[in-house]
């Protein structure tokens, strides 16, 4: 949806797996309260985690609503609409079909640092310029430049210590549609996100069965099941980006003894 759709933005915070994949922002922040739209699945009044969980190939249509198109849905449409149709049998024999993709994730934007010696050098400028005594001697600063004292004197990148380059991502989708009387939608996925952060995962399996029954000429009978499992695997770090923005150079992850 970002920047394929006019006044729509998707807030994503921090960027890793999380339930929450992005928040669509359509007429603004507000003041009090949500500032989150309306969703209308299939017809179906919906919260954004169940918009969230749909499998992207399982949509045939999306649609914003906003200003006065959204009136319709009264107070509840303050903040706009995203109405969701998802695909349904069109008939015949039975049509197969796989989609299937492998790919990459990497940093947009990671901050860039500076190391250690010039760390040592700026804190002790900003010490002396507020009238402080500095933080480091010179021959500490020898010590640092000269790489012979890395558990008293390191020089750490934490970024590219923690981060990985890329992340593998990957999903396959298989569908069936077709029938007589009975038209069916069905389809299978799964997706497999790993994160720049060693040790976290995500695994979605989804299935979706939408079907149409005539009964006669005056009666359809229609039925939108769909399912969702995710197993999030987070390992034991929370989210690390404001603590790594904190972190110095001068500090020394794993000691030469291991420890």
């Amino acid at each position: 949806m970002q920047g394929a759709l006019p006044g729509v933005t998707i807030l994503s915070r921090p960027g890793n797996l999380r339930n929450d994949r992005g928040t669509p922002n359509i007429r603004g922040r507000g003041n009090l309260g949500s500032s989150s739209p309306l969703f209308v699945i299939d017809g179906v009044i919906a919260s954004q985690t169940d918009f969230n969980s749909i499998n992207p190939n399982d949509v045939e249509n999306l649609t914003v609503l906003k200003d006065a198109s959204a009136a319709i849905y009264g107070s509840r449409a303050a903040y706009g609409v995203i109405l969701v149709t998802t695909k349904k049998g069109r008939g015949g024999k039975v049509s197969i079909g796989y989609n299937g993709w492998s790919g990459y994730q990497m940093a947009t934007y990671l901050p860039k640092t500076v190391g250690a010696v010039d760390f040592m050098t700026l804190r002790n400028e900003a010490a002396s310029n507020a009238g402080k005594t500095v933080y480091y001697s010179a021959e500490e600063i020898e010590k640092a430049k000269s790489g012979l004292y890395p558990d008293l004197y390191p020089d750490t990148d934490w970024y590219k210590l923690v981060y990985r380059k890329a992340a593998p991502m990957m999903e396959y989708v298989v569908n069936f549609t077709g029938g007589g009387k009975t038209k069916y939608y069905l389809s299978l996925g799964y997706l497999n996100q790993e994160s720049l952060v060693p040790g976290k995962n995500l695994d979605r399996y989804t299935a979706r069965a939408n079907t149409s029954t005539t009964v006669s000429k005056a009666l359809t009978i229609n039925s939108n099941l769909s399912f969702t499992k995710e197993n999030i695997y987070s390992g034991s770090a929370d989210d690390v980006t404001v603590s790594l923005a904190r972190m110095t150079p001068t500090m020394v992850p794993v000691q030469s003894n291991g420890n």
